[in-house]
């Protein structure tokens, strides 16, 4: 069994890293030490990966929409002949 120190550190890194939502806390405290902290830096680096990609696709859309909204723009246009061959093809 851990000692209460110990289960007091442990439970102190692991509300830390957030793991809560990936496993519970007696099976945290069932891994060895290195993968505890093995873990922690995994759950760590994806949260720092799930942060960047959020704010690069914030960036990328705001940067996506300026250029896409001329080509929208220009695309809703319709040619001179297209009323006439629309109402032609349906008669």
């Amino acid at each position: 069994m851990i000692a209460d120190e110990s289960l007091n550190y442990w439970a102190d890194r692991f509300v830390e890293a957030r793991l809560a939502d990936v496993m519970s806390l007696e099976q945290f405290l069932g891994l060895s030490t290195s993968l505890r902290e093995r873990r922690i830096t995994q759950h760590r680096e994806v949260r720092m990966l799930q942060e960047r990609i959020e704010h690069l696709h914030d960036d990328m859309t705001a940067h996506g929409e300026r250029l896409i909204a001329p080509i929208r723009r220009e695309a809703s246009r319709r040619p001179w002949w297209w009323r006439r061959w629309r109402v032609h093809r349906h008669a």
